[in-house]
């Protein structure tokens, strides 16, 4: 009698840590209940699940219902649980004890909800490094799934990818099942007979092999469109009667019962990979681009996988928003891992910090990723609890250390409201401003940069308008107007940004960066020194450099002496400019601030100038200019925050929305990341002679201030 082809079926469902309850409610109607419909319908069809531990209690808290559902499904034997990250991180950038707790805290989640002890892993995006046998034998686990890919990296062809590879790391084995590169991408978008038909061709060449299609539970049902298209039409249904259907010669089987009743299909050792789009997506434009261009050049068939380019990590060289999560992460776990304070506190914010890890927002590609503030938001206020629960600070501490991993100090000025992180090396700016109160990063911003799809943006058909839902194959776009963000930043979206717009710059110049900058202070190398007492500490950022017009040039030294008292949060900044030439000079010098602040339309979030709320809109996503004035609040009512910068001199002020276009699921979208204010002054600097202004920055706790008529 001939073998039987097997068919194991993997589906991973995720959301991450921050996510909207109205888009995991709707994720829970569309596919997750929609899933075990169809199971409890068709019980000889056998699947593995994976759920990540973000999603499952949002299940326990909103539906734990369906946590009985899926024990049932587990305790009749057609489906197996996988464990993997708790909150999905990718495992090989964290500290390894934190790698071992996310997967331990997920194993035990399992064997308590759902009765099963897991042998299997979920690798997060299939990020791969070749130390991941040895953690996954650590927590007991035996198995993962990659994709094809990776097994074309080390020399396996397609035909050759089926079953499970065993590879090892210090000698601890790990089996690895090969994801099929045309199932995944026949299931669910082509008609249900060419899936039936491959597998058949499969069969017929070389039966009792076992396939593997593994994906997102969520583009069963919640992906754009696949709610109309994949179960409305049937097709879900259709799949898994076609199964059964097969029976003479397709079964198909948890990835356990497969490693029992079958020996491996050979050795491998697989070098640092993903899918080939995350690998892609990693690479700046320059690159990526070319790159694109030359896949297109090829015949569209499976080829082009053997084209191999990026490195997960790279994410954070091409971002260094990324970066400065991924190393705050870091800063908050090892704080958090020495910490003396009672265990069961130390316990609970070592779990704020694991859930930090969540490693949606570290990246960008399809998926709006890093671009989505509010994911980023909840990744700071995460790791930032569970730092302030673990090792909280009295008094001052001041450290000077290489905080981003780039080869140059830091300093570091740490009080009980606030952490001050100041970068000397890009301009003496504020890259980061923890408030503990809330907790939050108030400059939790986003730069505006170039992305490979930019060029598309300007042909995208905004999604609903007449007839585009029906045009196969073109950018859709979920807003219009897109193209009028498409500005590029020339510094990080920081604070303390010392600037010398040049003469005829205005407003809209200004904000979208149309402008020359006589001065080269906002990326330039500052010296730092820093003296302290019991009760405040002062940072004294000195640069000399030059300020250019046409043919003229100008010797310039630049001193701004940052002041933070112990139990206050905020600072107040001085400024000193000093003309080294023997010409006079006559321009605009201000500070750029910006503040992440999560909403540019809702209504409690706005400024006051000079303690108005008008004349017009003066919420955080509009534009402003203003003359005159003594005191600049940007408010965000929902994360209590009111910060007001006063200077010593009225000022001109300009203020406007940091947008950008970035990609989704759904198409091309605008996404506000920041509110730049920036005071500035007309100075007059004599040959040999200064200038000076002081600016007190403070935050307080709101009160409501109505718009004005």
């Amino acid at each position: 009698m001939t073998a039987k082809t097997t068919l194991m079926i993997g589906l991973h469902s995720h959301q991450p840590v921050g996510n909207f309850d109205k888009v995991m409610e709707l994720a829970y109607q569309q596919a997750y209940v929609t899933l075990l419909d169809y199971l409890d319908r068709h019980p000889t069809v056998k699947v593995t699940l994976h759920y990540t531990g973000c999603l499952l209690e949002w299940f326990e808290a909103h539906h734990p219902d369906l946590l009985e559902r899926i024990r049932g499904v587990v305790e009749r034997g057609q489906a197996e649980i996988m464990s993997g990250g708790f909150f999905e991180p990718i495992l090989a950038v964290l500290p390894p004890g934190d790698a071992a707790a996310q997967i331990e805290m997920l194993n035990e989640y399992v064997r308590t909800h759902f009765g099963y002890n897991p042998k299997g892993f979920w690798l997060a995006e299939r990020v791969w490094e070749p130390t991941v046998p040895t953690f996954a034998a650590g927590a007991g686990l035996s198995y993962t799934v990659l994709d094809q890919s990776h097994f074309l990296s080390s020399g396996i062809g397609k035909d050759d990818a089926n079953g499970y590879y065993m590879t090892e790391d210090q000698g601890n084995t790990l089996a690895v099942f090969p994801i099929d590169y045309t199932l995944r991408y026949t299931i669910p978008w082509k008609p249900m007979q060419d899936t039936i038909d491959y597998l058949r061709k499969k069969h017929d060449a070389h039966p009792g092999r076992g396939w593997t299609f593994a994906d997102d539970g969520e583009k069963f049902g919640s992906w754009p469109e696949t709610w109309e298209n994949i179960i409305l039409k049937g097709w879900f249904e259709e799949f898994f009667l076609r199964i059964e259907e097969a029976s003479e010669w397709l079964q198909t089987q948890t990835f356990s019962e497969f490693l029992a009743t079958h020996s491996p299909s050979g050795r491998a050792y697989f070098p640092t990979g993903s899918y080939p789009e995350m690998l892609r997506w990693s690479l700046p434009p320059h690159v990526a681009r070319p790159l694109q261009k030359f896949l297109k050049s090829l015949p569209d068939t499976d080829d082009k996988e053997f084209v191999q380019a990026g490195f997960w990590r790279n994410f954070m060289a091409k971002y260094p928003e990324a970066n400065n999560l991924h190393k705050r992460m870091i800063r908050a776990s090892r704080r958090v891992a020495a910490s003396k304070e009672d265990p069961e506190i130390v316990e609970k914010a070592r779990t704020h910090v694991l859930r930090s890890q969540c490693n949606c927002p570290y990246w960008h590609g399809v998926f709006g990723g890093l671009y989505l503030n509010f994911l980023r938001h909840a990744t700071y206020a995460e790791m930032l609890a569970g730092e302030a629960l673990a090792a909280p600070v009295e008094g001052l501490l001041i450290e000077q250390e290489d905080f981003d991993a780039d080869g140059q100090h830091e300093v570091i000025i740490e009080t009980s409201p606030q952490v001050l992180i100041f970068s000397p090396h890009e301009g003496g700016a504020l890259r980061e401003w923890d408030w503990r109160a809330f907790p939050t990063n108030l400059i939790d911003t986003m730069a505006r940069r170039r992305e490979t799809y930019h060029a598309e943006i300007a042909t995208a058909i905004v999604k609903g308008s007449a007839g585009s839902a029906d045009l196969a194959g073109v950018t859709l776009a979920k807003t219009a107007g897109l193209s009028d963000v498409l500005n590029y930043d020339r510094y990080n979206r920081w604070c303390l940004i010392d600037l010398f717009p040049a003469p005829g710059t205005t407003p809209e110049s200004f904000a979208r960066v149309k402008y020359a900058d006589e001065g080269d202070f906002a990326t330039g190398t500052y010296s730092a020194e820093v003296e302290s007492d019991d009760s405040s500490a002062v940072l004294t950022l000195a640069r000399t450099g030059r300020l250019l017009r046409g043919d003229e040039a100008w010797s310039v030294r630049l001193v701004k002496r940052v002041e933070i008292i112990r139990d206050r949060p905020g600072m107040t900044v001085s400024y000193s400019l000093e003309n080294a030439s023997d010409r006079p000079y006559a321009g605009l010098f201000g500070s750029e601030w910006n503040f992440g602040l999560l909403a540019g339309s809702a209504d409690d979030r706005y400024y006051l100038v000079d303690g108005r709320r008008g004349p017009g809109d003066m919420r955080l996503g509009t534009s402003g200019a203003h003359e005159n004035v003594r005191e600049i609040a940007v408010i965000d009512h929902w994360q209590e925050a009111d910060i007001r910068l006063t200077p010593s001199q009225p000022a001109r002020l300009w203020r406007y929305p940091v947008e950008t276009a970035s990609l989704s699921e759904g198409g091309y979208e605008k996404t506000y990341q920041a509110s730049a204010v920036f005071p500035h002054w007309e100075i007059a600097l004599p040959a040999g002679g200064s200038w000076s202004v002081a600016m007190k920055v403070s935050v307080l706790e709101p009160t409501w201030h109505p718009p004005e008529a």
